[in-house]
């Protein structure tokens, strides 16, 4: 996974349309609650694209952008140069930070990738104050459904993430003990002339295939031409093929909850009544 994001690291910032929609709602998500950060960190923070938002939201603050691949926090200079801005290649399972240090941990579509998304949280609750706040957004169960189906009928082999439930991810954030997490989803169906276009953009972010159960060798013509078969059975009443995301946005707090809420210890809300479908076509 690394070496994947390293080398789509020169490009991402134009591969990642997803991550630039998906940052901008998880930001706005700011102007519903209370909160007045000394320190952030930004996890998994890539190019930094999300630095300079949070600067502006946060002008006070000192933001800590944090990543595992190097070459992502050297493709964009300017992003990181500020005088309260810093840069940090770490691994989220195993932060480089002292307890209780930061106010704010920010993270956009980072969580999936963890090998280990227990330990991510356990050290997200490390290093937050008691009053902090965790804020986030990943991608879960049903993401890229369509390519899993196609795949499917083409071999044996694991093709797509094993993406989290969003129950599962609530689950873990009180294992992790956050206290009053709460999770909402969104559909966002983006669409594509042909599946080559598709892979494209996978490859453009480093979202290649890493899953455990992977095809050890090269995928044969015939398997490949079984899944486009397969893939282009989808194709919607304008022609196009779908690629659908499943975005769980997720925040939580420290130890000692919100500043001005308190809850029974355990306790975590799941509202449904949000829901949306958003389509996004891509040529």
């Amino acid at each position: 996974m690394r070496h994947a994001l390293s080398r789509a690291a020169t490009g991402f910032e134009e591969a990642d349309f997803l991550h630039r929609e998906v940052r901008s709602r998880l930001l706005d998500r700011f102007d519903f609650l209370r909160i007045r950060p000394g320190r952030i960190l930004d996890l998994g923070a890539g190019t930094g694209a999300a630095v300079q938002s949070l600067g502006e939201r946060f002008p006070a603050a000192a933001v800590l952008a944090l990543d595992l691949v190097p070459e992502m926090l050297r493709a964009n200079p300017r992003a990181l140069s500020g005088e309260s801005t810093s840069a940090v290649c770490g691994d989220a399972q195993c932060l480089p930070l002292g307890p209780a240090c930061v106010d704010l941990v920010f993270s956009n579509l980072m969580l999936h990738w963890a090998r280990d998304v227990n330990q991510v949280l356990a050290e997200v609750r490390r290093v937050l104050r008691p009053e902090g706040l965790f804020i986030f957004a990943t991608l879960g169960a049903g993401t890229l459904s369509e390519l899993h189906q196609a795949w499917q009928k083409a071999d044996r082999f694991s093709h797509v993430l094993d993406f989290m439930t969003m129950r599962d991810l609530g689950d873990a954030l009180v294992r992790a003990g956050l206290a009053e997490p709460v999770l909402d989803s969104e559909i966002i169906t983006v669409t594509y002339r042909s599946v080559s276009a598709l892979a494209q953009d996978l490859r453009g972010t480093g979202a290649n295939n890493h899953t455990v159960h992977r095809n050890p060798g090269l995928t044969s013509r015939d398997r490949w031409q079984r899944m486009l078969a397969a893939y282009e059975q989808q194709r919607d009443e304008q022609g196009l093929l779908p690629a659908s995301v499943n975005v769980v946005y997720g925040h939580a707090w420290g130890q000692s909850g919100a500043p001005t809420a308190k809850k029974p210890a355990g306790e975590f809300e799941i509202p449904v009544d949000q829901l949306r479908k958003i389509r996004m076509d891509n040529p």
